[in-house]
């Protein structure tokens, strides 16, 4: 084998290992780390967000993405229960933004746990974030 097809042979290997590599700034979800939900930790670790809602979803995927999904769906990896799909017209339609707060507060009997850990202002921009999935 050439010099250069080796140089370029451990380049892709390298690059192959880095692909199962998860970014140094994201770890497993852990059950315990919704009793850390609104703690006062900024779940956009520090940082100053250009996206208005770039903490929700940071606090989103830390807390909600594990059954509600990626964008709101029902459709997340935990199979246990099926929560609604908040994207649909029907869902966006029947509940006020009281309702959801509520539903963000004291989570549902068996089903979804309280966050009433968490500062208003979190809770209203979960609340935004979840209108947004309907694209409002």
């Amino acid at each position: 084998m050439s010099a250069s097809r080796t140089v370029l042979l451990g380049a892709v290997l390298t690059a192959l290992a880095a692909c199962d590599s998860p970014p140094a700034d994201l770890r497993e979800w852990r059950p315990s780390d919704h009793s850390n939900a609104g703690s006062g930790e900024d779940p956009g670790g520090g940082r100053a967000p250009s996206d208005p809602l770039a903490n929700a979803r940071a606090l989103w995927v830390s807390q909600c993405v594990a059954c509600h999904g990626r964008e709101g769906r029902g459709d997340g990896t935990q199979t246990m229960v099926r929560p609604p799909d908040m994207s649909a017209v029907a869902f966006q339609d029947s509940h006020t933004d009281e309702q959801l707060a509520t539903s963000i507060l004291r989570g549902k009997s068996g089903t979804m746990p309280s966050f009433a850990s968490l500062r208003p202002e979190a809770v209203q921009s979960l609340v935004r974030l979840v209108r947004s999935f309907g694209g409002r």
